[in-house]
């Protein structure tokens, strides 16, 4: 972002911060379209949605989603429509549950989500539902990269342009410190979402740039031992911290996902420094984006244990099908984990699916091959997103 343009957002921000929506709208929506700036963008969508201009919003989001993958505020965005479109709570959920397999740590994908869970009466939630309670809009401040887009026509010149970015990136990386800005790594981040390969060759690419992410050369200290946060890991020196970080990353490249999850998630939620945290979440994504990742032999005793540890886990389980909720595209029910009676099963997980059998019923016995993505609400339910669902009796 230019001179230029932080001048003109700055005064848009003070305009939507006063709820003066239309001067926003005038103040963006030239300069905001030439920019193609991911801030700017997202600003006037969101002025857009508060004046009712909804198709408007709507086009800037598949833009940006395209443009910046890894900008997470337009999801946001795009879960707030959703939510208020959604026919009935459980599709609106879904839409969230979605979002946390990829931003598990994200505090608004899970105040939102806790929001719609807590909702008794969710159509006079969603009509009373304001755009400000789910979508933060900070105020903008200056960056180092002017623009973190890779704008391409066709994936063919996705995959031509994709040595030349990873040329760049290792200039980038030679210079100090400079791999440890905050938007350096949403810029790799996009670059490697936007390549549009297949699954190996996502993997073989994914290693090369992976070798670069180190926490060596930092001008800082990466750990803080004097965090007034609690948190649930905690690393007493560097060196143990980076052990940790290496050996996630050569289990990543022996393909070994799940248990690189495991330690990725141990660091993202210990006491070390938020830039650390950056390239946690630039490896945890690169896992999350394999498709075709082996399962766990994590037991459902183990996960409830430590459940922070295991987000984004793919897991096998068997279990009895209860509560079942068919949607259009999808279906939600209860599974009892590991069940032999009604009075013995190891425990309830809360289950999306997108792909499932058309027969499927209450009382099914199925295994599923699933994520899981996080425990929500006072019992600490466990929420899994599945791949498959196969029925074993009915």
């Amino acid at each position: 972002m230019d001179s230029g343009d932080y001048s003109l957002v700055k005064q848009a921000y003070s305009a939507y911060a006063e709820s003066r929506y239309g001067d926003a709208i005038v103040i963006l929506e030239n300069s905001a379209l030439r920019s193609g700036n991911s801030y700017m963008l997202f600003l006037l969508s969101v002025c857009y949605l508060h004046e009712d201009k909804i198709g408007k919003a709507e086009s800037i989001i598949r833009k940006l989603k395209l443009s910046d993958p890894a900008y997470v505020p337009v999801q946001y965005l795009e879960a707030f429509l959703v939510m208020k479109s959604a026919g009935d709570r459980e599709s609106a959920m879904y839409r969230y549950i979605e979002l946390l397999q990829k931003f598990p740590s994200d505090r608004v994908l899970k105040k939102s989500f806790k929001r719609i869970q807590a909702a008794k009466d969710f159509p006079a939630f969603q009509r009373e539902a304001r755009l400000r309670d789910f979508v933060p809009v900070p105020k903008p401040k200056r960056v180092r990269i002017a623009s973190k887009r890779v704008s391409v026509k066709h994936k063919a010149n996705r995959k031509f342009i994709y040595l030349p970015l990873l040329v760049m990136f290792i200039v980038l990386m030679i210079v100090p410190g400079i791999l440890y800005h905050h938007d350096i790594m949403q810029y790799i981040t996009s670059i490697v979402k936007s390549i549009g390969i297949s699954t190996k060759e996502h993997t073989q690419h994914g290693k090369d740039v992976m070798d670069m992410v180190t926490l060596d050369g930092a001008h800082y200290d990466i750990i803080e031992k004097y965090n007034r946060e609690k948190t649930s890991e905690f690393y007493y020196s560097s060196e143990s911290l980076k052990r940790d970080f290496n050996r996630a990353k050569e289990m990543i490249k022996s393909g070994h996902y799940n248990e690189a999850l495991v330690i990725l998630n141990r660091i993202n939620a210990s006491n070390v420094h938020h830039r650390v945290k950056d390239r946690i979440a630039f490896l945890r994504n690169f896992v999350l984006d394999i498709d075709d990742r082996p399962v766990s032999g994590y037991t459902f005793e183990r996960l409830i244990e430590k459940p922070h540890l295991y987000r984004g886990v793919k897991i096998q389980w068997k279990g009895k099908v209860a509560n079942l909720k068919k949607k259009n595209d999808h279906i939600v029910c209860n599974l009892l984990i590991d069940y032999k009676n009604s009075h013995r099963f190891s425990g309830v997980a809360e289950l999306y699916a997108k792909q499932y059998p058309g027969t499927i019923e209450n009382g099914n016995m199925v295994e599923t091959v699933a994520t899981f993505v996080n425990t929500m609400g006072e019992d600490n339910r466990i929420y899994l997103v599945a791949e498959n669902i196969t029925i074993i009796s009915e």
